[in-house]
């Protein structure tokens, strides 16, 4: 892996982390996320217009763009269930871990092939995943099927943007599949207008920074994956993980715990291992 493409990577997940960090904030967290949504639509309008024009979308792109949105809004559907009927420290961990892992099988399925280092350093990130997030519980409880569910889900999706961005504006494919999952979520939520201009009006600042850290996160997310494997892409951007821990603590006066610690070691460990390997 190149170091421009780890820059990136390193881009998206200060962006991931940021506006996880902003929702954090907002007691509706599902219209402000739909609302975010439908803002960065707007806003990189006319970025995707001249892509667009410079940058024509091939046919075939359209099956991938669904693909990418339908996995999006299943993950949505099984994260919202797993949250409801699990404990974040047990579900979060089991999501964001079986992310990198899905992605990487899906990708030896599309003749993607890995070094060995890169390999362990997937496996290195996947692990300080779940020991940041350990909280001492490893039965499987009711609702643990919707975690496993969402992070394979997960894992589909980011293997489909690899698909799309090998043959068109990676940033381009995003846009679309970012209005897809607009349009997905409004329809889900049920919600009137006057309900997402109330939520708008009350977090105005938050929803556009929020707007333009989440397609930012993912538009360098797209570019990364142009020239470099899903597997070690979808690893490395959990770096965000560690940044939302870091985040957290400066910002909201969270401990971070000895486990934190460990876990973050291991996340850059395994992307020095990708970094080398890749």
């Amino acid at each position: 892996m190149s170091g421009v493409i780890l820059s990136f990577l390193f881009i998206a997940a200060l962006g991931h982390a940021g506006w996880n960090a902003i929702s954090k904030q907002v007691e509706e967290k599902d219209i402000f996320f739909t609302l975010i949504l439908g803002l960065a639509v707007l806003i990189y309008m006319p970025l995707a217009i001249y892509l667009l024009l410079e940058h024509p979308i091939p046919p075939k792109a359209f099956l991938y763009m669904a693909g990418s949105t339908s996995c999006e809004l299943i993950y949505f559907f099984a994260l919202a269930r797993a949250y409801k009927q699990l404990p974040f420290s047990y579900a979060y961990p089991i999501v964001r871990g079986l992310g990198p892992l899905a992605s990487t099988v899906f990708s030896f399925f599309l003749g993607v092939s890995l070094t060995w280092l890169g390999l362990g350093g997937i496996a290195t990130v996947v692990i300080g995943i779940l020991l940041m997030q350990y909280s001492g519980k490893l039965s499987w409880q009711v609702g643990s099927g919707w975690a496993f569910l969402a992070g394979i889900i997960n894992g589909c999706a980011i293997t489909f943007d690899s698909m799309g961005a090998v043959m068109m504006s990676g940033i381009l494919f995003k846009y679309m599949v970012f209005i897809g999952i607009c349009l997905g979520k409004v329809i889900m939520n049920r919600v009137s207008v006057h309900e997402y201009k109330r939520v708008f009006l009350f977090y105005r600042t938050k929803a556009i920074i929020g707007a333009v850290f989440t397609f930012g996160a993912n538009a360098a997310t797209q570019y990364a994956l142009q020239t470099t494997p899903v597997g070690y892409v979808s690893a490395t951007r959990e770096l965000s993980i560690a940044f939302g821990a870091l985040i957290g603590w400066f910002f909201f006066k969270e401990k971070i715990k000895h486990n934190q610690y460990i876990g973050i070691a291991l996340l850059l460990l395994g992307i020095l291992f990708i970094k080398i390997g890749g």
